[in-house]
């Protein structure tokens, strides 16, 4: 999988491509764990270049997102398509996280939380 880092002002933004597995997950982790883990953190995971997700990779994303919560962080998913977006929906995880259409509506969407 890669993953590839932008920095909007105090937004982060991670777009993944490729295979969120085993491996991925690990390196999802490795990426993202340490922003975590300070708060008020401001991270968009952009998932539309995702072409395969397994167990491993969900559970690794619903563990960054309560890691986010309990940091005081934001961790926000983008770019949901096809499959993917099918079992996030099955599983009610877009009812109980926020998820957008695109990298762009989460970044600004998060820009305007920092000044409200």
């Amino acid at each position: 999988m890669d993953i590839a880092r932008q920095e909007h002002g105090s937004v982060v933004c991670l777009a993944l491509a490729g295979s969120l597995d085993r491996d991925g997950a690990l390196r999802l982790f490795e990426e993202l764990g340490p922003l975590l883990s300070r708060r008020t953190t401001r991270v968009v995971v952009d998932l539309e270049q995702l072409e395969y997700i397994n167990s491993i990779g969900y559970g690794m994303i619903i563990r960054l997102l309560k890691r986010a919560s309990d940091n005081r962080s934001q961790l926000v998913l983008s770019g949901l398509r096809g499959f993917v977006r099918e079992n996030f929906e099955q599983m009610n995880y877009t009812r109980l996280y926020p998820v957008y259409e695109t990298s762009a509506e989460a970044i600004a969407a998060l820009g305007r939380e920092e000044h409200p």
